[in-house]
């Protein structure tokens, strides 16, 4: 039987930043509220649009209006948990790299023209679930939550930023919109 690629069991999502604030019990943490497209059907006949949860510890790095309005990337299948006591619904991607002891963080960006919700995959690289093949343009698949950490450490040693993209095994990071998920400005360092 042939090893699944971690990225098979990965969602990755643009996501878009409505709120950060900091975290009350937790002085590096901040708590975001992240649009993911995501829609309660059940409250009502109306579409009830829903906002996750997502503590990040971006606090030495951004100020929260840096932080709000950015279009970024969540790994949305993670195992919620709780971060100082706060759920934390999934993880923001950011690069960094270090520099004669300084470390420096940036977030990963969506390229403009994407929605929140698009999904992110590998370019030239076909992803599947359940032998059911996944590419920009094909419908998405639910992917159940990914509770190993085995499989996220796998899946996060396989990232890297080359020329400010991100990468996963060489292959560039594309939101199903179009274009390359990238930095503002760092040009290396790695992915988590």
């Amino acid at each position: 039987m042939p090893k699944t690629d971690p990225i098979d069991k990965i969602d990755l999502r643009v996501g878009f930043i409505t709120s950060a604030d900091k975290h009350p019990d937790a002085d590096k943490l901040y708590v975001l509220s992240v649009d993911l497209g995501e829609f309660d059907l059940a409250t009502s006949t109306k579409k009830t649009l829903l906002k996750r949860t997502i503590v990040s510890g971006l606090v030495d790095y951004y100020l929260p209006d840096e932080l709000v309005g950015r279009k970024v990337v969540v790994f949305a299948n993670m195992k919620p948990r709780k971060l100082r006591g706060v759920l934390s619904q999934g993880m923001l991607l950011a690069a960094s790299n270090s520099n004669n002891g300084s470390i420096a963080v940036e977030i990963l960006e969506a390229p403009r023209k994407s929605r929140p919700g698009d999904r992110v995959v590998v370019s030239n690289a076909q992803q599947s679930i359940d032998g059911k093949i996944i590419a920009p343009g094909l419908p998405a698949l639910e992917k159940p939550l990914v509770k190993k950490q085995k499989v996220i450490d796998a899946f996060i040693s396989g990232l890297a930023l080359d020329a400010c993209v991100a990468k996963y095994n060489g292959h560039s990071l594309v939101s199903e919109s179009g274009g390359n998920v990238s930095t503002k400005s760092m040009l290396s360092g790695t992915v988590g």
